[in-house]
C-alpha cells in the first residue's frame, strides 16, 4: 500500500506530518519513534501521551496503527505524560478517573459551590479527574502541590 499522511498535533500548536505505510507492519512504537526523532527534547518516547479519536491510546507499542484506530488523515493529539521519567514502563494512565462524591461542600454566593476533592491513590499532579456533582460530571485538574490522600478545593456551578 502507498504511504498515507497522518498528522500529529501538540497542545502548543506544533504539527508534524507523518507518511506511514498502512500494511499492518507499522506499529505504535514506530509512530512514537518518529515523533521522538522530530522532537527529541520535547517528546521522548517515555513522555508521549497519544490521543486518537478523542481517546487515550492504551495499546502496547507492538500494536499496529490500525489496531489503535490510526487511519490515513487521522489527527493524533500529542501530550506530555506526567511522571514519565520515574515510571517509563508503567501502563498508560487513563485520561479521566472517576472519584467518590466530594468530601465536603461549602456554599458560596454567585451560583457557585466550593467542593473539596480527595486525590485518589496513584493519581499525580496535573492529572485530570472526572467528578460527579449534582448529577453532572466535571473535569478537574489535580493541582501541582497535591499528592494522593490530600484534598483540594474547586468551585463548581450549582
Amino acid at each position: 500500500m502507498s504511504k498515507k499522511k497522518v498528522s500529529v498535533r501538540t497542545a502548543a500548536g506544533k504539527t508534524l506530518e507523518l507518511n506511514l505505510d498502512f500494511d499492518n507492519t507499522v506499529t505504535l512504537g514506530d509512530v512514537r519513534n518518529l515523533i521522538e526523532k522530530e522532537w527529541p527534547e520535547d517528546y521522548p518516547v517515555q513522555k508521549q501521551r497519544l490521543i486518537v479519536n478523542g481517546k487515550p491510546v492504551a495499546c502496547a507499542d507492538s500494536c499496529s496503527v490500525e489496531e489503535v484506530g490510526i487511519k490515513p488523515s487521522t489527527i493524533i493529539h500529542l501530550l506530555k505524560k506526567a511522571g514519565a521519567q520515574s515510571q517509563p514502563n508503567k501502563k498508560e494512565e487513563q485520561r479521566f478517573q472517576s472519584v467518590a462524591p466530594p468530601a465536603s461542600t461549602n456554599t458560596n454566593t454567585g451560583g457557585m459551590q466550593q467542593v473539596r476533592v480527595s486525590v485518589p491513590p496513584n493519581a499525580a499532579p496535573g492529572q485530570t479527574l472526572r467528578i460527579d456533582f449534582n448529577n453532572k460530571q466535571y473535569d478537574v485538574k489535580i493541582p501541582a502541590n497535591c499528592t494522593p490522600g490530600t484534598q483540594f478545593a474547586v468551585n463548581l456551578p450549582l
